[in-house]
């Protein structure tokens, strides 16, 4: 089943990265999560069943079998066999009574029903099938939810991978920077402190790359977790990292509908729930009105198997009564009273989810301006930055540098070069907090269509 206004069923691939599309396609295929919410809609399923059930007749049919054992106690049956003189089945002895053993044997076919006058059953239903519509928002939510953590663990990954690179050129680099540095000191053009704090800078570069690693390694395991696999740190042989973040995605559009928000699965949910509370309160009341149950059943009875088909065995009952509430104390108006609160309370609850999704939004749309101006200033600098390595570079061809400076310069690539990736990422993961927010991207798709037609 499928509600009208559901998520866009695969917004992730506005990146443009075919290996994202293949580990979020693969996170969605098995997981544990999706597979509790998928058993709880079935078990809503089932009990919208049920209730849905009680509108109709019910009709039933059984078989029976009696095995009885009959004992003749106080009938002179010692006295009449002496008389007649001959032996009566059942009498062994002077002190033994007389029994007789029968079996019986009933074919019933009963129905079951409750004149539904007042539609008291109605509300019920419609409950049952809210509950049944809030399990299906509860597993868009759960695949909306699972997409998104995907897609950031791929980033962070995809980031992670890139920023060890990087920091292993910088160990690199400064590892050459301690030899020239020693070099300088033998010649007695530096000082031994230079060469400590040459040293020092080539360990907090190591450990920097070994933090890289680790989080690259971290964010494989939670991938693989998603997954359902073994968490061993390394992609599968069914799925891989891309060769670096994604570039090049579509801007925020300026005319995304305001109305996208309601296909979000908190929000389709909260609806529900609040439509279930309304078909609640509808119940209590109509707990007032009278029950006009029937009750009938037909069949047969024989001692022999053969003569249930007999009609003159048969049997039948037709029980009709009229049930109303004439006093219990205030219960039914307390319950209107509980009904009516709850659904107060749900009202509360689906008007604070609305609320919160405008709010994440609005928060998405903020951060979109601020994070792509700050990305854009990020990568105007690692330009600047590659211009300068290129000059010092140049300089030193020409005799007017050092190796050292040009060192210098090539970490401070590579130092904005890291930079640029942790705001590449940040950006990324905004555009999925947006996209979620919106309920899955900014296109409406063909069941926002058919929500609306609903409305109308």
């Amino acid at each position: 089943m499928e509600l009208a206004g559901t998520p866009a069923a695969d917004w992730w691939k506005t990146f443009g990265d075919p290996a994202l599309d293949g580990v979020v396609e693969r996170a969605l295929s098995g997981n544990l999560t999706l597979r509790e919410a998928a058993a709880r809609l079935a078990q809503a399923a089932a009990d919208a069943g049920i209730a849905r059930s009680a509108l109709y007749p019910q009709v039933g049919t059984g078989v029976d079998r009696l095995q009885a054992r009959q004992a003749f106690i106080g009938l002179p049956i010692s006295d009449i066999a002496e008389s007649v003189g001959l032996p009566i089945p059942g009498i062994g002895g002077e002190d033994d009574v007389l029994t007789a053993d029968f079996a019986r044997y009933g074919l019933s076919l009963d129905l079951t029903w409750e004149a539904n006058l007042w539609r008291a059953a109605t509300p019920r239903a419609r409950a049952a099938n809210a509950v049944m519509e809030a399990a299906v928002a509860e597993v868009a939510g759960a695949r909306v939810s699972l997409a998104g953590q995907a897609a950031r663990l791929y980033f962070l990954a995809v980031e992670a991978r890139e920023q060890a690179r990087v920091a292993e050129a910088i160990a690199a680099s400064q590892e050459e920077t301690v030899r020239w540095t020693r070099e300088r000191a033998r010649i007695g053009e530096a000082t031994l402190a230079e060469v400590d704090a040459a040293e020092a800078r080539f360990a907090d570069a190591q450990a920097t790359a070994a933090s890289r690693r680790q989080a690259r390694s971290a964010a494989v395991r939670g991938l693989e977790v998603l997954f359902t696999d073994y968490p061993d740190g390394e992609p599968g042989p069914d799925w891989e990292l891309g060769r670096g973040l994604p570039s090049g995605w579509s801007p925020v559009p300026g005319d995304a509908p305001a109305d996208l928000i309601s296909r979000r699965p908190d929000v389709a949910g909260a609806e529900r729930r609040l439509a279930m509370s309304r078909e609640f309160t509808e119940m209590a009341r109509r707990a007032r009105y009278p029950q006009f149950p029937l009750t009938s059943s037909v069949g047969t009875a024989s001692t022999r198997l053969r003569q249930l088909v007999n009609g003159d065995f048969s049997v039948w009952s037709l029980i009709a009564r009229i049930a109303a509430p004439v006093f219990q104390g205030g219960r039914i108006r307390a319950q209107i009273r509980q009904e009516e609160a709850r659904d107060r309370e749900a009202l509360a609850v689906y008007a604070r989810t609305v609320l919160t999704a405008y709010q994440e939004v609005e928060a998405a749309l903020a951060a979109e301006e601020a994070l792509r101006e700050v990305e854009s200033r990020s990568a105007e600098a690692l330009e600047a930055s590659r211009r300068a390595l290129s000059r010092t570079a140049s300089q030193r061809r020409g005799g007017f540098g050092t190796r050292l400076m040009e060192l210098e310069a090539q970490r401070g690539v590579l130092l904005a070069e890291s930079a640029h990736l942790s705001q590449v990422r940040a950006r990324l993961d905004n555009r999925v907090n947006l996209s979620l927010a919106l309920g899955g991207g900014f296109e409406r798709t063909s069941n926002d269509e058919m929500a609306d037609t609903g409305e109308r």
